[in-house]
């Protein structure tokens, strides 16, 4: 018989609202875990947490009993890690508890490990950069392949950085990877904030001048779905800009097109870091008369520069910039926002991405319990494929 226990083992960066659409899911239940590190500082994963006064003047019997108690409700049951693991100070921890979950889960009997990380690491080192003379570390795919080696089925993000880092993931996960993208989500706060949708102009910060970028193409599904228009007929209400970085964090513009003039305008990006890259098209849009320039992003990383906090800096006056709409995939961004004077937070919006995940998550269950029960007829295991 299909095993039918679903679980959902929370990180530490995990947002109280995808908690919440997470947990709201039917027959979901949150595996109790500790990733409490040792002094040294070392990651460890323990579920179902026995503390030492619980373990103290219980019989080897007794202790073994409990362990196979546990260790029955974990086989063959669905588990599902979510974890943000990508850029901030303390991205290392949660790796290592994402690592660690993932191989105890895989070696404890666990029917099928799934892995949601709304925001993923090393989404930036993505290719090898030999045209440029560099040798450097592409650490997507050691990421990628260290998952697949412990054991994840299948793995869960939002909006990825490139078509090179999609790549490196499908080369291990295969149809397994899913990246979840959030053109609806902005489309539906857009609709909201513009009583005059129709006239809204979509681009993206940059990469007007590369085939099939994904930047550009992440603006045509958003302008596409905002207009409700097939994306080829997307260009009408799109503007287009190029750039060149000068420096890691630091970019210039190099080409414009489009008719912005007394017309709200979009942004949209995967991520949001330094923030020189809004910063110059929000500038230009202005230049070219733009009436106003929100910025839409799923990533807030927003690396202080200089000792100023990223959103000060971006919405800071002669910057174009009059709104930032970003989503809960970093955690910290709800900090961040917090840190601002009253006036900047009214200018900036934290969207969940925790519905998308939650939806995410409800189809593997389903497609999990259909090869489960697959596997019972069968009289054997079947994987996720």
């Amino acid at each position: 018989m299909a095993h039918s226990k679903k679980y959902i083992l929370f990180g530490a960066r995990v947002s109280e609202a995808q908690r919440k659409a997470l947990l709201a899911l039917p027959d979901m239940q949150e595996l109790p875990a500790d990733f409490g590190p040792f002094g040294s500082g070392a990651v460890h994963c323990e579920l179902f947490p026995y503390a030492l006064s619980e373990r103290q003047g219980l019989s080897d019997e007794a202790l073994a009993m409990r362990r196979a108690e546990v260790l029955a409700d974990l086989r063959g049951a669905h588990v599902v890690v979510v974890e943000s693991t990508g850029e901030q100070p303390n991205m290392d921890a949660s790796l290592e508890r994402v690592r660690s979950a993932v191989d105890t889960l895989h070696d404890n009997g666990v029917g099928t490990v799934g892995v949601v990380m709304a925001n993923c690491a090393y989404e930036r080192q993505d290719r090898d950069f030999k045209k440029t003379g560099q040798v450097v570390s592409v650490n997507s795919k050691r990421f990628a392949k260290e998952l697949k080696a412990l054991g994840a089925d299948y793995v869960v993000v939002c909006t990825p950085h490139s078509d090179d880092v999609i790549k490196l993931w499908r080369e291990q996960f295969g149809k397994n990877y899913y990246s979840l993208q959030m053109h609806k989500v902005f489309a539906d706060d857009i609709r909201q904030r513009f009583a005059g949708s129709l006239q809204v102009m979509v681009g993206a910060p940059d990469g007007a001048d590369k085939p099939n970028d994904q930047g550009q193409k992440r603006a045509r599904q958003l302008c596409a779905a905002l207009h409700e228009v097939e994306s080829e007929f997307a260009d009408a209400f799109m503007f287009k800009i190029a750039k060149h970085h000068t420096a890691e964090s630091e970019s210039e513009l190099t080409f414009f097109e489009g008719n912005v003039k007394a017309r709200d305008c979009v942004v949209v990006d995967d991520m949001i870091d330094g923030g020189s890259t809004m910063i110059n098209a929000a500038r230009e849009l202005k230049k070219q008369g733009a009436r106003s320039v929100t910025v839409y992003a799923t990533h807030g990383i927003c690396t202080p520069k200089d000792g100023v906090p990223a959103l000060e800096r971006l919405l800071a006056e002669g910057n174009g910039i009059d709104r930032i709409v970003l989503c809960d995939s970093i955690p910290e961004i709800h900090a961040k926002r917090e840190a601002l004077t009253p006036d900047l937070q009214e200018r900036v919006s934290v969207l969940s991405v925790g519905p998308l995940l939650a939806e995410a998550v409800t189809q593997q269950c389903e497609r999990a319990r259909v090869n489960s029960y697959a596997a019972a007829m069968n009289g054997g295991a079947v994987r996720q494929k």
